[in-house]
C-alpha cells in the first residue's frame, strides 16, 4: 500500500516539475522599474498574490522591457512570441523603415551642412573686407553657419540612434499594451503545461 502511494506521489512530483519545466522555458517575463525598484510580472494572479496591486501595472512612469529564455525582447520581438505576427512585422518593417530614412538624411543632410557651413565661412570673409557690412549681412552669415552646423549634427545624430543596439527602455507600445500582452499569453500557456493559474509565477522586487 506504501509503495502505491509512493508511486502516486513520485507520479504527482514528477508531473509538477514536467509543468513547470514547459512553463518556465515558453514563458516570458517583464522587468518594470516602479518605484525606484525593478520587479518582475508575469501574470496579474500572480501578481495580486503576491501583494502587488494592479494599479500600479498602469502607471504612466514604469519603464519596463520584455525577457524569455532566450534574452531580451524588443517590441516587434514580443509581438512575435505572444503569436500576433502580423503587427510584429508591421513594428519591424517601422523600424528598418526609420533606419532607411536616417541613413537617407546622412547622406543628404552632411553635405547640406558642409555646404552651408562653406557659404557661411566665405559669406563672413567677404564681409571681412568690406569697412563697414551691414548688420543684416552679418547676421544672415551667422544664422547660416550655425544652420548649417545644426543639420549637420542632427543628421549624424539621427543615424546613430537608429543604427545602434536599440535601448530596451524605449518601445513603440505602452506598458499597459505589454502588461495584457504578457498576461494572457502566460495564462494561457500556464494552462497548457498544467501549471496552477495563481501564485505560481516568481514576482516581486528582484
Amino acid at each position: 500500500m506504501k509503495g502505491r502511494w509512493a508511486i502516486v506521489f513520485l507520479g504527482l512530483f514528477a508531473n509538477l516539475l514536467l509543468g513547470n519545466e514547459c512553463y518556465d522555458s515558453q514563458k516570458i517575463w517583464l522587468v518594470l522599474r516602479i518605484g525606484g525598484r525593478a520587479r518582475i510580472f508575469e501574470t496579474k494572479a500572480d501578481w495580486v498574490f503576491s501583494g502587488g496591486e494592479l494599479s500600479e501595472l498602469y502607471s504612466d512612469s514604469i519603464r519596463w522591457f520584455a525577457r524569455n529564455s532566450e534574452g531580451v525582447l524588443h517590441d516587434w520581438e514580443l509581438m512575435n512570441a505572444v503569436g500576433l505576427t502580423d503587427v510584429g512585422e508591421k513594428l519591424r518593417l517601422q523600424q528598418e523603415h526609420s533606419r532607411k530614412l536616417s541613413t537617407v538624411g546622412l547622406i543628404v543632410g552632411v553635405p547640406l551642412g558642409l555646404a552651408m557651413l562653406g557659404g557661411s565661412a566665405a559669406w563672413g570673409y567677404a564681409l571681412w573686407q568690406r569697412e563697414k557690412p551691414s548688420t543684416i549681412d552679418i547676421a544672415g552669415a551667422v544664422v547660416l553657419g550655425f544652420g548649417g552646423l545644426g543639420v549637420f549634427l542632427a543628421s549624424i545624430s539621427n543615424y546613430k540612434r537608429h543604427h545602434e543596439p536599440p535601448d530596451i527602455a524605449e518601445h513603440q507600445i505602452s506598458a499597459h499594451q505589454a502588461v495584457d500582452l504578457v498576461d494572457r499569453y502566460n495564462t494561457s500557456l500556464k494552462i497548457k503545461c498544467g501549471v496552477s493559474i495563481q501564485g505560481s509565477g516568481r514576482q516581486g522586487p528582484r
